[in-house]
């Protein structure tokens, strides 16, 4: 959950002189860090802030926060030019993208799991020897729907920072029936040291 919940700013209101907000565009990386710089009133450089562009929905825009001692991390996002937290904004995203239709709920609840979950952390997409070295039972990852909750599941292997050791866990993503993200667990935990 940390990273969804990590990194928080206050969002300013923006300075909109026509009727309608017009959506502002986010093209390059320099217009992403004016937009940043506009919305929280901090002047990042490029050293400090890691930019992911979504690969599957539009307008999506992951937004992390450099540290030397555990590389990127954070939980906000620009959707639609807006700065978010990513966890809040999923609901729109998946609506965006066609939740309505049940067919595709599973494989859109996986692809944003997966993209926000993978941005600054590595989805774990077949076993390797840590597993095997320390006697964990690793799976691909998986979508389920279990009565009206969509569950996505990953491991994730962490960034290992400073340390001699790669770590990993199990994320659990739950999306309600209308799409909202209604939960971010972890578990399993463990480490391998090198």
């Amino acid at each position: 959950m940390s990273l969804l919940v990590s990194c928080s700013s206050e969002k300013k209101e923006l300075n909109n002189t026509g009727k309608d907000k017009v959506q502002r565009q986010l093209e390059t990386d320099e217009q992403v860090l004016k937009a940043l710089k506009e919305e929280t009133g901090n002047d990042y450089s490029e050293r400090d802030v890691c930019i992911q562009r979504s690969n599957r929905f539009k307008d999506f825009i992951l937004i992390g926060y450099f540290a030397y001692d555990r590389g990127c991390a954070g939980g906000d996002c620009f959707y639609k030019g807006e700065l978010n937290k990513t966890g809040t904004i999923a609901k729109e995203v998946l609506v965006d993208n066609g939740w309505s239709e049940e067919s595709k709920r599973l494989d859109l609840a996986k692809a944003f799991t997966l993209e926000v979950a993978g941005a600054w952390e590595s989805v774990v997409m077949q076993e390797n020897e840590d597993f095997r070295a320390e006697n964990m039972s690793w799976e691909e990852p998986k979508s389920e729907k279990i009565e009206e909750q969509y569950m996505v599941s990953a491991w994730i292997r962490k960034q290992s920072g400073m340390r001699r050791a790669t770590s990993y866990y199990k994320a659990q993503y739950i999306y309600d029936k209308d799409g909202t993200l209604s939960s971010v667990n972890r578990s399993s935990r463990f480490s391998h040291e090198f």
